[in-house]
This record gives C-alpha cells, sequence and structure tokens, in this order.
C-alpha cells in the first residue's frame, strides 16, 4: 500500500503530523510512505523511521515567484507538472492531504484511490469528502472553543489511525547534531551544578510574542534565584531581542547562553534535548521540544488555543490566558489592548514554573495564580487514548506523576537496523542516478546513524570493532576526495555485511530495505 502525505510549510504543523505516520505505520505495516513536505522542512522529517520516503518541493521559492516573478510561471508551472507525473507512476492507494486547498490541488493532480483531509475537483472546487475533516473545519471556523481534540489527533481521526496509544512526535537528533550542541553549549566555571532551560521568545507573529520585558525578568529570575543557565533559542530575527536582554542582565549573563540564528532544525533539537525545560510560546520550537521528550511550558494567549496547538505528549504544561473574547482569529485590531497578554504576568509564569518542575521532579504541586483568568494545564492521555488537558487545581483527576522520563528514553533509543539499510539503499540511489552532491549529504546521515547503533553491535562481536574503525577511516578519506564508487562499495561490502554477522539478524529480526519506488528526499526533477 502507497501512502502520501502532504504538508509543505510551518514548522510545527509538520511535527504535529509525526503521531499520525506512527499511527499509520502500526495500521498498514507493509504500507510504503511517502511525505511532500518543503525543501526547507526536510530536516524536520530525515531520520524518522515512519516516513519511508521524503518529497521535498521548494514552495518557499514558488510562493515567492507567484507573487513577484510572473514571468517565471510557465516555468514553475513545468516543474510541477514533472513532479506530477514521477508521482503518478508511484500509483497512490490513499493521499492524506493536511495543506487544504494547494494541497487538495496536487493530491487531485497526482491521483489516488481514496483522498483524505481536503479534496479537489473540478466540479466542486475545494471541499472535504469525510466526515472528521467536515467536523473540524466547522469546528475551527464556527466554534472554535467547543473543539477539545489537538490538531496531532485530528489528523489521526482523518487518516483513519486506529484510536489508542497516544503516540509520541517524533524528531530524529544525530549524534553529530548533538556534539555540535555541546560545543555550542560549551561548559565554564558558571555552568557547575546548573541545569539548562530553554527559553524561545520569539514568535512568527508579533501579537503571539510575550514581549521581551517580561522574560527579562523570568530569565534574571531563573540564573540568580533558580542557579539555572539559560539558553535562547530563535532565529536570525530575533537577534534584538538577546541584545537587550544581554544589557539588562549585567552580571547574571555569563550563564546566559544566546544561540538564536546560530543552530540548524537539527542542532535546535539536539540543543533541547539537553534542556530540562523549554519555557515558549505557541512555537514550533514548542514542538519540537516535545519530539524529542523535553518538557515544555507553554504561554497561550491570543489566536493561540491550546487545545489545538498545544505541546503533544503527557505531562507538559500550558498557561493560558482564558478571557471571553479568546481565541480570536486576528488580535491586531484587539480593543482590549491585548489584555491576554497581561493576564499572564511574570510573577504567574514563575509559579506555574515552579508547579511543573515539582510535577517533574515527583514532588507535591502547588498553584495560587492569582488570577482567575490565567489557567494552568497539564497534559495527560484520555480514555481513548487522546490528549486532554487537566486543570493543575483539579485534584482528582490531576496526574500523579510524570511521564516524561519513559516518553525520553524512548526518543533516545537507537536507530533501527532497516532504517539503517534503507538510508544506505538510498544513498546509492543518489550516487548512481546522478545527485552526488545530495548522495555526499545523505551518506552523512547514514555514517551518523552508525555511529548511534554501532556499541550496540560492537557489543556482541568486540572482534567487529577493529574492522569498523577501519572502515570509517576509509570512508571518511573517501568522503574528502569526493569518491562516490568507494562510499558505494562501503555500502554494500562494508556495512552491509557487518549488520548480516550482528545478533540482530542472528536472532532472526525480520530486516528489510524495502521495494518501495524509492523517491528519497532529493530525488525529483529539478
Amino acid at each position: 500500500m502507497n501512502i502520501l502525505v502532504i504538508r509543505t510549510h510551518r514548522f510545527g504543523d509538520i511535527l504535529q503530523l509525526t503521531p499520525m505516520l506512527r499511527g499509520l505505520k502500526e495500521g498498514y505495516p507493509e504500507s510504503a510512505v511517502y511525505f511532500m513536505v518543503g525543501k526547507d522542512f526536510v530536516p524536520l522529517l530525515e531520520g524518522n523511521p515512519d516516513a519511508d520516503a521524503i518529497i521535498p518541493i521548494p514552495e518557499k521559492k514558488y510562493r515567492y515567484l507567484l507573487k513577484d516573478k510572473p514571468e517565471r510561471y510557465s516555468r514553475i508551472f513545468n516543474e510541477l507538472y514533472d513532479i506530477v507525473l514521477e508521482l503518478r507512476k508511484i500509483k497512490f492507494d490513499l493521499i492524506i492531504n493536511r495543506q487544504y486547498e494547494w494541497g487538495a490541488i496536487f493530491a487531485y493532480l497526482i491521483g489516488a484511490d481514496k483522498i483524505l483531509g481536503g479534496s479537489y475537483s473540478p466540479e466542486k472546487g475545494f471541499y472535504f469528502s469525510d466526515q472528521p475533516s467536515k467536523e473540524l473545519f466547522d469546528l475551527i471556523r464556527n466554534k472554535r472553543k467547543d473543539n477539545r481534540m489537538n490538531l496531532a489527533d485530528w489528523a489521526c481521526r482523518i487518516s483513519g489511525v486506529p484510536s489508542g496509544g497516544y503516540r509520541q512526535a517524533y524528531f530524529y537528533v544525530t549524534q553529530w547534531a548533538r556534539e555540535e550542541a555541546g560545543r555550542l553549549l560549551g561548559d565554564n566555571e558558571a555552568a557547575e551544578g546548573r541545569s539548562l532551560v530553554g527559553v524561545q521568545m520569539g514568535a512568527a507573529k508579533s501579537f503571539r510574542q510575550w514581549g521581551v520585558n517580561n522574560f527579562i525578568q523570568i530569565v534574571n529570575w531563573l540564573i540568580n534565584e533558580k542557579q539555572k543557565r539559560v539558553v535562547l533559542i530563535g532565529s536570525e530575527d530575533e537577534r534584538e531581542l538577546f541584545t537587550r536582554i544581554e544589557q539588562a542582565l549585567d552580571e547574571a549573563k555569563d550563564n546566559l547562553i544566546s544561540l538564536i540564528g546560530k543552530t540548524s532544525l537539527k542542532t535546535t533539537g539536539a540543543v533541547l534535548e539537553k534542556c530540562e525545560m523549554l519555557i515558549t510560546g505557541d512555537t514550533g520550537p514548542m514542538h519540537m521540544a516535545a519530539a524529542v521528550g523535553t518538557p515544555v511550558l507553554a504561554l497561550f494567549f491570543g489566536t493561540a488555543y491550546p487545545w489545538e496547538t498545544g505541546p503533544y505528549g503527557p505531562g507538559h504544561f500550558i498557561l493560558y490566558s482564558d478571557l471571553p473574547c479568546a481565541p480570536c482569529f486576528d488580535p491586531a485590531p484587539c480593543k482590549q489592548g491585548h489584555h491576554c497578554k497581561k493576564e499572564i504576568k511574570p510573577d504567574v509564569v514563575i509559579k506555574a514554573f515552579e508547579a511543573a518542575e515539582a510535577f517533574w521532579n515527583n514532588e507535591p504541586v502547588h498553584w495560587e495564580p492569582g488570577s482567575n483568568r490565567a489557567k494552568l494545564f497539564v497534559t495527560a492521555q484520555g480514555e481513548e487514548g487522546e490528549q486532554i488537558l487537566i486543570p493543575v487545581d483539579d485534584e482528582e483527576n490531576f496526574p500523579k506523576r510524570s511521564a516524561q522520563r519513559i516518553w525520553r528514553e524512548r526518543h533516545m533509543s537507537h536507530p533501527a537496523p532497516e532504517v539503517l539499510l534503507k538510508k544506505g539503499d538510498e544513498v546509492i540511489r543518489l550516487f548512481l542516478s546522478g545527485e552526488a552532491d545530495q548522495g555526499f549529504l545523505s551518506f552523512a546521515l547514514y555514517l551518523d546513524y552508525w555511529l548511534e547503533t554501532k556499541d550496540v553491535i560492537m557489543a556482541e562481536h568486540p572482534g567487529m570493532a577493529e574492522g569498523f574503525s577501519e572502515l570509517l577511516k576509509e570512508c571518511l578519506g573517501a568522503m574528502q576526495n569526493k569518491d562516490l564508487v568507494s562510499l558505494i562499495d562501503a555500502i554494500e561490502y562494508g556495512f552491509k555485511p557487518l549488520l548480516e554477522r550482528s545478533l540482530i539478524l542472528s536472532r532472526n529480526i525480520r530486516i528489510s530495505g524495502g521495494d518501495s519506488q524509492g523517491f528519497s528526499a532529493q530525488e525529483l526533477p529539478r
């Protein structure tokens, strides 16, 4: 069974679909799952064992050209036409479109036996063919406050994924990204005995930003009162925010680390993995932290609605400004002066942090907000496997202990052997199809998988260690010399035999590189 998922942009929305990918693999274990995504967001899915093939499109470039370069329309049309032709060859049984109108047209052109999530036809235009999508659309447009289901659970329901299980969002962190994160974070005398707290100050829209002066108070408190190190995470556009915080902190800035504009998606995930907690608004890094198993204290106000887009997974805390006008669709012309932000004062966030920290340490939780409008919730699993939000002051239903540690251990597990074989086959396909540059990039990730898995194999076969070390040296030399022939030989006659001799096959665990028609992240026509 061939399945195509379409979601090309928005950092957090893509990660919110990863529980659905896991459910598809559980429900259709023999399926090949393809994911169409914007080129800039490919790293969000690389290494995910539930995505058999990643289909990148330069959506950001297309949006720019369609807006400002009408003379390029014919070129865009030809490129998209070629992509559609290639995808039609796969003969999809199911397309799950989570891109709505734009994705619906793509789904219609590609074709499948069944299309869910958003459909299109020349006669009807854009429409929903499945009942869950109709219900979600009606809730969002007309009765948004009645919605009590996270979009991750809605995606599972729309795709027909069996309920139950409360599957974790997933983001694969490479070993090299972890090493880069360690280098960026560094160690010094001030770091001794201090754990790391991440802070994401910015947001894509200004009305979702809590305010730099508020964050200055929180960062100062974390460093001076809680004896933490604080790492600031964000894009290059937020660099000015760091400058203002640094100037305000004075001596405390020795325990402030700014990685704003300095990390790739993979490295950001590795940094978040090292944090004991992330304080953030409704942002992409919020979803990434949840996906790597790091607890989140999320601040929700304005357009942000915690039941829709809150961090997915058990044991996250959400501070919500629950006003009669919330959530709104467009807070720009707000007549209330964005009162929702004013309800979440720094002292309220400090109390929420103390409550969350106690919970994550399995200690008694105390919560006194000082405002009836500032509501604190913890995420948990409902009776049917869906995510629910439980008020912290609901003593009867409040979770007795945090499940975060279990989820974190699951995320830190080694890559599955089938991922290694599949990745090796992908690298070879790239080299043989003439995509040498992308092949070298893919091979670097392949080596990263091996570095994480080798200890498991070597523990059972210590005699293989020397052979692996020599093979690794040869590969590094071939990478420097751009010798793709040697790298292909290393995969076929070096790494694969190591797997075959390992304990994995001796226990008769089925490993297959798959027989899908093999779109890799870089195999689409240019």
